[in-house]
């Protein structure tokens, strides 16, 4: 039963004699975020999922892979966004930095479209 115990934590990664150590932008996350074996961390929150959706289109189409969390419950019920805390952004450890640059550009407008853009 012990050695049952062992490895199963030693495969959740509970059991590292020198745990990594924690990114950057894992600072001031909710303990649940740095569990070992959850490689996705919030760059950002959206009170209205449409704005959400947007700001992953453009990660998307950076190729840093993201999804959302809470956007189908916020959807359903707009008035429990605040409550909630809004649409959650999420991204692959690895990809952090690079989404916030993204993200920043995107409130920059860098991303907005010249009134004689051809968009059809």
């Amino acid at each position: 039963m012990d050695q049952a115990m062992s490895a199963q934590l030693s495969a959740q990664g509970w059991n590292e004699q020198n745990p990594s150590p924690r990114p950057r932008s894992a600072e001031g996350a909710p303990d649940d975020a740095l569990l070992p074996g959850r490689d996705l961390f919030e760059v950002a929150r959206y009170l209205a999922p449409i704005e959400a959706r947007l700001a992953q289109g453009c990660l998307e189409a950076s190729g840093i892979p993201a999804v959302l969390a809470d956007d189908q419950l916020v959807q359903t019920n707009m008035l429990w966004a605040a409550a909630l805390g809004g649409v959650r952004i999420l991204v692959p450890q690895e990809f952090v930095q690079q989404a916030e640059a993204v993200l920043g550009a995107l409130q920059r407008g860098e991303f907005a479209l010249g009134d004689d853009a051809d968009v059809g």
